[in-house]
C-alpha cells in the first residue's frame, strides 16, 4: 500500500511538473527578447532551397516557374541563379482549431498569446525556439516566392515545407516584415495574418480584406488594419464553431 502511494505521488509531481511545462512553459515568454531569429542551420537549408533546389524543381516548365511567382524559366537562367537569395524569415505560429474553441468558450480568456503556445510551435532547446519559419525567396533583391523550413521534436536537422505561396509572401511583406511580425496561422479556417507583440499587448496586423456578414453590423476589415488580438479571434468564432462542428466525428 505505502508502495503504491508513493508510486501515486510520484506520478503526480511527475504530472505538475511536466503538466505545467507543456501547457504553459511560455505564458511569460517575452516575444521582443525570446530567442525568435532563425539558426544558422535554418537560414543554410533554406538558401540551399532557393538557390539550388527551386531551379531543380522548375526545369524547363515555364508555367510552373510563374506559378512559383517568377515571370518564367527565364529567371532561372545562368546568370540569373547568382541573384537567387532569401530575406530574414518570419517566425511562424500557427493555432489548431480545436485551442481556438477552447479559448473562445473560456471566461474569462485567458491572453490570446496562449494561442500561440501550442508544443508544435516551439523546439524544446534550453531556449524556446520557433519550430517553423517561412524565407521570402528573392530574385535581384526583390520578392518572388518564399520556402518554409520546420523542424519537429524528433526531426535532428531543418526540412524544406513547401516552396511557393507567391501571392501570400508578397501581402505579409506588404504589410510588416520581421523581426517587428511575424505570421499566425488558422490552417483550418484558412486564415493567416501578421501578429506582434510589445510586452503582453498582442496585436493582428490584416493582410487581406476581409468581409464578416455575421457580424452584427457586418464589419469589414481592409488590408493593413490592425487590432487586438482578442478583437480578431473574437470574430471567428462563429466560423471556428461551424468548422469545429463539422470536422467533429459523428
Amino acid at each position: 500500500m505505502i508502495k503504491r502511494r508513493k508510486s501515486l505521488i510520484g506520478g503526480v509531481l511527475l504530472f505538475l511538473l511536466v503538466q505545467p511545462f507543456s501547457l504553459y512553459a511560455f505564458d511569460n515568454l517575452d516575444f521582443r527578447t525570446a530567442q525568435l531569429a532563425p539558426s544558422q542551420t535554418s537560414e543554410l537549408t533554406a538558401k540551399l532551397a532557393a538557390m539550388f533546389l527551386l531551379p531543380k524543381v522548375v526545369g524547363n516548365n515555364d508555367e510552373l516557374a510563374r506559378k512559383l511567382g517568377f515571370s518564367g524559366i527565364a529567371d532561372f537562367g545562368f546568370q540569373q541563379l547568382s541573384k537567387l537569395d532569401v530575406l530574414p524569415p518570419f517566425p511562424v505560429f500557427r493555432i489548431g482549431l480545436d485551442r481556438l474553441v477552447q479559448w473562445q468558450l473560456q471566461n474569462p480568456k485567458p491572453s490570446p498569446i496562449w494561442l500561440l503556445l501550442e508544443e508544435s510551435n516551439f523546439l524544446r532547446w534550453p531556449v524556446p525556439f520557433p519550430a517553423w519559419f517561412l524565407f521570402p525567396i528573392t530574385l535581384s533583391g526583390q520578392v518572388k516566392s518564399s520556402v518554409s523550413i520546420a523542424m519537429t521534436a524528433n526531426d535532428r536537422t531543418w526540412k524544406i515545407h513547401q516552396i511557393g505561396s507567391p501571392e501570400q509572401i508578397v501581402q505579409l511583406m506588404n504589410h510588416g516584415a520581421p523581426p517587428a511580425y511575424f505570421v499566425v496561422e488558422i490552417p483550418a479556417l484558412d486564415r493567416y495574418y501578421l501578429g506582434t507583440i510589445d510586452g503582453s499587448v498582442f496585436k493582428i496586423k490584416h493582410v487581406i480584406d476581409e468581409r464578416f456578414p455575421d457580424s452584427i453590423p457586418s464589419i469589414s476589415i481592409l488590408a493593413g488594419d490592425e487590432e487586438s488580438a482578442v478583437a480578431a479571434f473574437q470574430r471567428l468564432q462563429p466560423e471556428s464553431e461551424k468548422v469545429y462542428q463539422d470536422q467533429a466525428p459523428r
